[in-house]
Formats: structure tokens, sequence, C-alpha cells
């Protein structure tokens, strides 16, 4: 279901989420695709985020506008 937010609310939340991250890793751990609609970072940067209550904070308002949070690296079934 594609929520009807304004462009410029997500692309702030984006914005501040990227802003997080490119503080805490490199980038190699991270990218957003789908237009900045999903968020894909390595489970074990994701691990360490989820301990940040301002990290918490903003994964809640990126979600909320409809953005996801996906760790391809720990889909155990996944074949190297």
């Amino acid at each position: 279901m594609k929520m009807n937010v304004p462009a410029s609310t997500l692309h702030r939340a984006i914005a501040a989420i990227a802003e997080y991250l490119e503080n805490e890793f490199s980038t190699e751990l991270f990218s957003f695709m789908d237009g900045g609609t999903t968020l894909d970072i390595c489970s074990i940067a994701l691990a360490q985020c989820r301990q940040d209550p301002h990290w918490q904070t903003l994964a809640r308002e990126y979600e909320s506008l409809g953005g996801s949070i996906s760790c391809n690296d720990d889909n155990e079934w996944e074949v190297a």
C-alpha cells in the first residue's frame, strides 16, 4: 500500500537517516534503493544502530512514512 506522503517529508527522513549512518559507518555498509524508500544495511550495523535511541526515533519516522529497512546479508537461505 502506497502512502500519500509529501515528497519533502520523506526526503527529510531519508536525509536524517543518511546523515546518521554516514557519521557512524562506512557508506559500503548501507545503501538506499527504490528512490530512497528502502534502506539496505548490513545486519551488524543495524544491530548496533538499534542500541541507539536516536536511531530508533529516526527509523520509526522513516518507517511511518512508508520506508522499509532490510538486511540482505542475514538471509540464511541466500546462496553465496
